[in-house]
């Protein structure tokens, strides 16, 4: 496409943008239905963005409905409905979920189907105006289920461009799955969406709407790597929903709360916040977020190292799945169990475990997490030595998966495994190339920080292995100062420590005190057991203690 074509089809989603916007703010219209097809999903991203926050400037507010979220058999019309309570427009995505699954089978949508038997009922059912967001791709294979539905949409509009680097959010290793974390070009429009659903939070008068604009003002400014003011937000929207008694809401804002805490290496707090989490859903009678908050408990245990209490929950969680029917949560409970089983080095309990998990998954026709299984599998052969397998694994397996996906963020991860697979064979080289030139790009261009710095500490580590130990050590120093940036101080321990042991061996001793004396100190204010070498190496390098006279 020449240039003159990119200014004229940008020109156009301009114009589109602006007859959506009308759509939206129309007065007097009880019900709308309206469709919006677009080319690129990042560019869909981008004006449902752009859309939210004008309207909300002209008064108009839209919340949005995530058809991943709501499943085949789902109510829409339910799901819309309690949106449409607080809202005034919804915008509906993920729509092509419910068309194909992740490897581009068509999928039979009860949901859908539903929802256009019952297209002449919406304008009795609905207050509001709806936007059905889907693919031009798929626009055809929604007309065959829901013909009926589109026909009585009252505007639609078409987005055509297509961004210069389009980049799918993306689930983050070691990461909650509602983060979404965003490239940095993208920062600037979030942060003003961020402030627009403060400044309603803190202007609103119900308790219900200040809780849910904080909810959301908190999704977002995760999204910006705002960490404190999202930690902030969760509590604000825990407390509201809480004292008006909707325990299943508090339940789930909990924890979100405990999700954040512990990513940002806050165990002990958040392990409080995940149980208090569990209570309160098992209260409120909510299974589905009991069984997420029990889940996330047990993520938490995990990360302290209460490698039993977090068997414990994971099996009774299995236990439950199973007595209720729940296939999912059983799957998720065992895929977690399988990788305790590997850090414990029980092999054959892992092999064993992943495989069943693999079986729900594939016939659930949940494939990232079938894929998140296989990868599992690969990680337990990379634990056992068995190389070979491990990169067939990945490579055969889980690569073509996660490439449907289109997930750039999952496919780096797996080309960093097959580094450290080269590193493991003494292929130093080639595993620093791939760090340096697959993995690591990718984390800093959606603005990552946490994983970047990942990467990092595995690069140090090979540097390490070259015998490249000053590198090494800057290196391990860069990441500790980055971790301390991003207040994550289970980070920059380790970060710190390995670097304090590189300055020690190059016989630099008072840098290396200096780095055992922070450890120490984050050691102590993250409250974890006492380490014998750490003691060791203090010892060993303090000067001995100056003598008092009598």
């Amino acid at each position: 496409m020449t240039e003159a074509e990119d200014a004229d089809v940008a020109a156009n989603d301009e114009r589109e943008l602006e007859r959506l916007l009308r759509f939206l703010t129309r007065p007097r219209l009880d019900f709308g239905l309206a469709l919006a097809l677009f080319v690129d999903p990042a560019v869909a991203r981008d004006m449902r963005a752009r859309a939210t926050k004008l309207a909300l400037e002209q008064g108009c507010n839209v919340a949005t409905l995530d058809l991943a979220r709501v499943g085949a058999e789902g109510d829409i019309i339910q799901h819309l409905r309690d949106q449409l309570e607080h809202a005034d427009a919804v915008f509906v995505h993920a729509l092509d979920r419910q068309l194909e699954d992740t490897l581009g089978h068509p999928l039979h949508s009860a949901a859908l189907v539903n929802l256009n038997h019952r297209r002449d009922q919406l304008p009795e059912l609905l207050s509001g105006r709806v936007v059905l967001w889907v693919s031009k791709r798929l626009y055809p294979r929604l007309a065959k289920i829901a013909w009926d539905l589109l026909e009585v949409s009252l505007t639609r509009v078409e987005f055509d461009r297509v961004a210069p680097t389009a980049i799918e959010p993306a689930p983050l290793e070691g990461a909650p799955a509602w983060f979404e974390f965003v490239g940095k070009a993208q920062l600037p429009k979030y942060g003003e969406l961020a402030r627009a659903w403060l400044n309603r939070a803190n202007a609103a008068t119900d308790p219900r709407a200040e809780a849910e604009a904080a909810a959301v003002a908190a999704t977002l400014l995760v999204s910006t790597v705002d960490f404190d003011s999202a930690q902030a937000q969760l509590e604000r929207a825990t407390a509201r929903f809480e004292q008006l008694g909707d325990l299943a809401s508090a339940a789930s804002q909990r924890a979100r709360l405990a999700d954040l805490l512990g990513y940002r290496g806050f165990h002990d707090r958040a392990e409080a916040q995940a149980r208090a989490a569990v209570g309160l859903a098992h209260t409120a009678g909510n299974w589905a977020t009991e069984a997420q908050c029990r889940q996330i408990l047990a993520d938490t245990l995990r990360r302290r190292s209460q490698w039993e209490e977090s068997a414990t929950t994971l099996s009774e969680l299995a236990a439950d799945s199973e007595a209720r029917g729940d296939a999912s949560n059983l799957a998720i409970a065992l895929a977690k169990s399988g990788a305790l089983f590997t850090a414990h080095d029980q092999f054959e309990r892992a092999e064993a475990t992943f495989q069943q998990a693999s079986d729900l998954f594939a016939e659930l026709g949940d494939d990232a997490n079938w894929a998140s299984a296989r990868n599992s599998l690969a990680d337990l052969r990379l634990a056992q030595g068995r190389l070979d397998e491990a990169r067939r694994l990945y490579i055969e397996e889980v690569a073509p998966v996660v490439e449907r996906l289109g997930d750039e963020r999952q496919l780096a991860i797996l080309r960093g495994r097959v580094a450290r697979i080269h590193a493991k064979q003494g292929e130093l080289d080639a595993a620093l190339q791939i760090l340096r030139d697959e993995e690591l790009p990718v984390f800093e261009r959606l603005n990552d920080k946490v994983s970047a710095l990942g990467t990092k500490m595995i690069i140090a580590d090979v540097l390490t292995q070259k015998g490249d130990l000053d590198a090494a050590a800057t290196l391990f120093d860069d990441v500790a100062n980055g971790a301390r940036a991003l207040s994550n101080p289970a980070l920059e321990l380790v970060a710190t420590l390995h670097a304090a042991a590189l300055h020690e061996q190059r016989a630099r001793l008072k840098s290396a005190l200096t780095r055992y004396e922070a450890a120490n100190h984050l050691a102590n204010h993250l409250g974890v057991p006492r380490d014998p070498e750490l003691e060791q190496a203090l010892t060993r390098l303090r000067p001995p203690p100056t003598p008092t006279d009598n």
